[in-house]
């Protein structure tokens, strides 16, 4: 997928749960990525990690920063589950990978 179709996931870590739900809502996406000022990866947060934080009494006006996962687990687009950490859902249920990474690119 081209980068500039993907570019609606990005984000800065200053929004809002509410934010992050807006943007999976308007654009049909399970997962917001960040990035710094410098278009660095700062980390990602998934509708589901929302829909815990919410159920545990988060409010939709909290700040994401505190919740963003700065360390997802990364593997090769051509990983198979075998390869992957065994503690991943993948790697337990024999399922494909769902994010990959390409080495030296950002």
């Amino acid at each position: 997928m081209p980068v500039e179709e993907t570019l609606h996931w990005i984000a800065e870590p200053s929004i809002t749960l509410r934010a992050c739900v807006k943007r999976f809502a308007q654009h049909h996406a399970g997962i917001v990525v960040f990035a710094d000022d410098q278009g660095r990866f700062v980390g990602l947060l998934t509708a589901g990690d929302v829909f815990r934080l919410l159920a545990q009494g988060a409010s939709l006006e909290d700040a994401v920063s505190p919740h963003i996962n700065t360390r997802p687990i990364t593997v090769a687009p051509d990983a198979t589950s075998a390869e992957m950490p065994a503690n991943t859902f993948a790697a337990k249920n024999n399922a494909p990978s769902i994010l990959g990474s390409t080495p030296n690119r950002r």
